[in-house]
């Protein structure tokens, strides 16, 4: 069974123009819920989708939001990284091209 964690603000700033996966995710004790990707976003062009459990981005274990988004912020828009995530009972893994975040 999994037990959500309390979900605080984000403690890492997010500007436009950054990499980002496009995820909404909340976080779980095996990973990263994903609760909804932005349309179009990397995480959907990938294929990822609500109800996949992330829990490895580039080879790191994520549980939290905020490591997340440094990891992905650690790249290039462009970049490619392998995303590891379980859906319905099974592992697997995807490539996601990292797109720009969208000014608001």
């Amino acid at each position: 069974m999994a037990w959500v964690k309390a979900q605080p603000p984000l403690m890492v700033s997010l500007s436009p123009g950054m990499p980002y996966l496009g995820v909404k995710a909340k976080e779980m004790t095996e990973g990263l819920e994903v609760e909804a990707t932005v349309p179009e976003g990397a995480a959907a062009e990938a294929g990822i989708k609500p109800g996949d459990l992330l829990w490895r981005v580039d080879g790191r274990r994520v549980v939290e939001r905020d490591a997340l988004v440094r990891l992905v912020a650690a790249h290039a828009v462009g970049d490619k990284v392998k995303v590891e995530y379980r859906r319905d009972g099974r592992y697997e893994s995807l490539e996601a091209t990292l797109k720009a975040l969208p000014a608001k």
